[in-house]
């Protein structure tokens, strides 16, 4: 498994608060994002 670079871009960012305000989970959000839920917060 490749780890990916830490972190969010801007853009990733803003994908994130758009996701979070639509009600989507944190495991939805990181599955879109391509990352783990436990690193979204």
């Amino acid at each position: 498994m490749q780890r990916s670079k830490r972190g969010l871009t801007a853009q990733q960012r803003q994908d994130l608060w758009a996701r979070w305000k639509e009600g989507q989970t944190l495991t939805e959000i990181g599955n879109a994002l391509g990352k783990v839920a436990g690193s979204i917060h």
